[in-house]
């Protein structure tokens, strides 16, 4: 009986704190922050929700959001969600390590002012156009052109007639003709060698040449000019 007194007075108590409407709560799953306890000012050491000055054993998650909101040095939560009764703490930091049995919301400023007008309003849609006048009564509209109208001056002329094969027939083609032949023509092929040259042929030419220089005398060898000398000396 005096638990659910004192259960009862802490929900009294948390909904007695006036909730901050300018804030939001960000969740950061499977992360904590490590020390910077933040000591609240809601603290009531006579109710039973509130393990120590920043442990509060929550009936949701709403109260935790309620009280942090209240508070300025107040700047996330961590939710021990594996615990027993399950509890949060507040914090005055929002550095994050990682932890699996807990998760991190952290505390931010909600804008709740309207964005400001545009200085130059959107400008008015352009006029319609008129609707086309009417024709004046008794003036017949104008016929739409035929197409006989816009044809060509010649589309009434006949197609010229076709040519008739049967009065005059082709001529028939002349067989091929065989390639002419060329008889193969022998042709003499003139001789390098110059023609001999006689004194009838160059009579002027042959007249006013010198005479041909004696040929040299065959080398003779050591022994042989030997011999000849001592023939020389003999015969002298």
């Amino acid at each position: 009986m005096r638990l659910t007194l004192a259960f009862a007075l802490c929900m009294v108590v948390a909904r007695m704190v006036p909730a901050q409407a300018g804030y939001s709560y960000v969740k950061i799953q499977n992360k904590q922050i490590g020390g910077n306890n933040c000591v609240m000012s809601a603290y009531d050491s006579n109710n039973a929700a509130w393990l120590t000055s920043s442990k509060y054993s929550y009936a949701s998650l709403a109260d935790c959001e309620e009280l942090c909101s209240a508070q300025s040095s107040c700047a996330a939560f961590v939710d021990n969600r594996e615990a027993s009764p399950v509890y949060c703490i507040f914090k005055t930091s929002t550095v994050t390590n990682s932890n699996t049995a807990k998760d991190t919301y952290v505390r931010q400023v909600r804008s709740s002012t309207p964005p400001p007008p545009s200085p130059h309003p959107p400008s008015p849609p352009p006029p319609k156009p008129p609707p086309p006048s009417p024709p004046p009564p008794g003036y017949p509209p104008s016929p739409p052109p035929s197409a006989t109208s816009c044809a060509s001056p010649l589309s009434h002329l006949p197609p010229p007639p076709k040519p008739s094969t049967f009065l005059h027939p082709r001529p028939p083609s002349p067989p091929p003709q065989p390639p002419p032949q060329i008889p193969p023509t022998f042709t003499s092929t003139p001789s390098i060698h110059p023609p001999h040259l006689t004194a009838s042929s160059h009579p002027l030419r042959l007249h006013h040449l010198p005479p041909p220089p004696p040929p040299p005398p065959p080398p003779t060898s050591t022994a042989t000019r030997h011999r000849l000398r001592l023939n020389l000396a003999s015969s002298a």
